[in-house]
């Protein structure tokens, strides 16, 4: 019941619409670096991610500012990344 309770809810339709190009939030130099070195060793978000060496480093080094602003790119994969650290942080405005 729960799963059939889930599934449902995941094929719902939002009106989201991803505002943030990641060319603009790479402008900043500190974060471009960062999240460069993190992308190349994890191109996806995987099982068991968080004990990578590469996330841990992306994961203390990069701002709940930039963690929030990559939550509103327009690639689906750098949102994910971006949430699973603030979810890590018990960030209080994860949505």
């Amino acid at each position: 019941m729960i799963l059939l309770l889930f599934i449902v809810s995941c094929s719902r339709k939002t009106d989201y619409k991803p505002t943030v190009k990641l060319d603009s939030i790479l402008k900043n130099e500190k974060l471009k670096k960062d999240y460069a070195e993190f992308r190349f060793d994890n191109v996806y978000l995987i099982l068991g991610i968080e004990k990578k060496q590469s996330f841990v480093k992306f994961s203390k080094e990069a701002s709940i500012d930039d963690l929030v602003l990559m939550t509103e790119c327009e690639k689906p994969i750098v949102r994910c990344f971006a949430f699973k650290v603030l979810a890590e942080r018990d960030y209080s405005k994860i949505r």
